[in-house]
């Protein structure tokens, strides 16, 4: 009988020690935070009517600094920290994505008959090649979007490669907070700036 006890005791015990060890558990774990994923858009102000020329521009993918070609966003608390965020991302390779914005706003500026990209059967009469410098949040001071692009305009008509613009726009655009998605404002807000900016200059150039 005393056995039988024992056991009985036992197996309470047990019990008792398996719930509290279930709510310490259930108590320390917590949901894992959601991913989040972002896109950027530069916004042209209108769109202009194709013109009647036979210039045809071709734009070759983007290259990016090895230190932004992840998805993650990048930001920077001092001039040699930098964290990848991984619960807030670009939905896709961020050059990628400013190569298709680019494309979408030189298409709607009226200079040229036809945009096209790499697998394009159309013979260019221009080649534009561009490089992301910087993408990253800067987050050392006041916060702000850093954004720099190096674009270089060809005209390849005759078989050459005349350079007709070759320039750096860079901008630090200021944002509202330090969160990933007032950093993503504030790079939208940089890359119409710098498309306007090139716009201006390729209608001085491209004839």
């Amino acid at each position: 009988m005393s056995g039988f006890r024992a056991v009985e005791r036992r197996a309470l015990l047990g019990l008792l020690l398996g719930g509290a060890l279930g709510g310490c558990v259930s108590g320390l774990s917590k949901p894992a935070p959601e991913k989040r994923q972002y896109v950027l858009t530069a916004t042209r102000p209108g769109r202009e009517a194709p013109p009647a020329n036979s210039l045809v521009l071709l734009i070759r993918r983007f290259t990016i600094d090895p230190a932004y070609q992840e998805r993650g966003i990048v930001t920077r608390t001092d001039p040699v920290s930098v964290s990848s965020d991984f619960y807030n991302e670009f939905f896709i390779d961020p050059a990628q994505l400013i190569s298709g914005q680019v494309t979408a706003w030189l298409a709607a500026s009226g200079l040229f008959s036809e945009v096209v990209g790499s697998t394009s059967a159309l013979q260019p009469t221009h080649v534009l090649e561009g490089h992301v410098v910087k993408l990253y949040g800067d987050l050392s001071g006041a916060p702000a979007a850093v954004l720099e692009l190096q674009l270089l305009l060809l005209d390849v008509r005759g078989g050459g490669n005349r350079v007709l613009l070759h320039p750096d726009l860079e901008r630090h655009e200021p944002v509202a907070g330090r969160e990933p998605a007032a950093l993503v404002q504030g790079w939208n807000k940089a890359l119409s700036e710098s498309l306007a900016a090139f716009e201006q200059s390729l209608r001085a150039v491209v004839r």
